[in-house]
């Protein structure tokens, strides 16, 4: 077997969507193609660097309103919960938003801190998409902007997936 490298179809898109989830660009992608990033990169994917992991806010005013920013996660759910649970567990903490919230933030998405821009999705668990139960609404950070996306339930949710609880 060979040592050579060949990306297949599945992983390039697979590059693309965490590239665009990210908020990348593609001049981004070429100039991180150039030169000897990738081999100063290569160490931290394998895990053979100590690397800082910047913190999240567990708190965020946007338009006077104070939202706390909460995980739905458990230590036993190894990193990801289907979506029935994502809700149940949304109910439990009380953060279970939906249309009002989730309009509110895009049109303050200015007074979102910077630095959950490309590091959390907000989801909102009582907003569905009209005439299908089966997807949430959630915002993301994307090109500049936070945009409201739809998810499938049945997906699974995991860590970059946050909810909103107000104060």
């Amino acid at each position: 077997m060979s040592d050579e490298f060949r990306m297949t179809t599945g992983q390039a898109h697979e590059l693309a969507m965490a590239f665009g989830r990210n908020g990348w660009t593609n001049a981004d992608v070429k100039k991180m193609s150039e030169g000897d990033l990738l081999a100063r990169l290569l160490p931290v994917i394998r895990g053979q660097a100590d690397v800082k992991k910047p913190e999240i806010p567990t708190e965020m005013t946007v338009g006077g309103r104070v939202y706390e920013i909460l995980s739905f996660l458990r230590e036993e759910d190894n990193g990801f919960v289907r979506g029935d649970v994502m809700v149940s567990r949304a109910k439990e903490l009380g953060a279970n938003l939906g249309k009002e919230d989730c309009e509110f933030l895009l049109t303050h998405q200015d007074e979102i801190p910077p630095a959950l821009r490309g590091k959390v999705v907000f989801v909102f668990p009582d907003l569905r998409r009209p005439g299908d139960r089966e997807h949430v609404a959630y915002l993301h950070w994307d090109d500049g902007g936070w945009y409201r996306h739809w998810y499938w339930l049945s997906d699974d949710w995991d860590g970059y997936d946050r909810l909103l609880r107000r104060k």
